[in-house]
């Protein structure tokens, strides 16, 4: 007999200044990570513990599928945002693979196009458009909005069909102040 599985969609904005989402039934749960350290290393091995503490948290049982999802940036305009992109995706990919997580990636323009109808368009208006859709109770920030809409559109494009996005209920925003960790989702 299969039991169905709570469906997790995790959305990453990869960054110095990283927008990290998750869905989790009808509520999103969103931080903004940032590691300042002149050491690069330090920076990435921070970063690379907190995914790993956030992918652990949210797959912590048998009874629950998750997702990964981030946003592609095929070109940089500088080499040195080039590279820490790079490092940042291969650092998200290696946590996924190592927990057996299914990632996917999606372009700049899919999750533009997605929030605001524009492949485009400008970080206030993605802010603006995130904020519509979700209704925090804070001000967002620019990689939040982006994960936020990363970890939407994922969950849209892995449910059957659109009508069935549409039958769901909308989402609660909860900011993790740096932390996706509450005991009351472990229910």
């Amino acid at each position: 007999m299969s039991t169905l599985k709570e469906k997790i969609v995790i959305g990453f904005d990869l960054g110095a200044k990283a927008g990290i989402s998750a869905i989790h039934k009808d509520i999103i749960y969103t931080h903004e990570l940032s590691f300042k350290s002149k050491d690069e290393i330090y920076k990435y091995l921070k970063f690379y513990e907190h995914i790993c503490k956030i992918l652990d948290y949210w797959s912590w049982t048998d009874s629950r599928e998750v997702i990964v999802y981030y946003e592609y940036v095929a070109r940089h305009m500088g080499t040195k945002a080039a590279h820490a992109f790079g490092a940042y995706r291969v650092l998200l990919l290696m946590a996924c693979y190592e927990r057996d997580i299914p990632y996917e990636l999606l372009s700049v323009q899919a999750i533009k196009k997605a929030a605001t109808g524009k492949g485009n368009a400008k970080k206030d208006i993605m802010i603006e458009a995130a904020t519509n859709r979700f209704n925090p109770s804070w001000e967002l920030t620019d990689n939040e909005a982006d994960s936020m809409w990363i970890a939407y559109l994922g969950r849209e494009s892995s449910n059957e069909s659109i009508e069935t996005v549409k039958e769901l209920p909308a989402l609660k925003a909860i900011q993790g102040n740096g932390s996706f960790y509450h005991d009351n989702d472990r229910k």
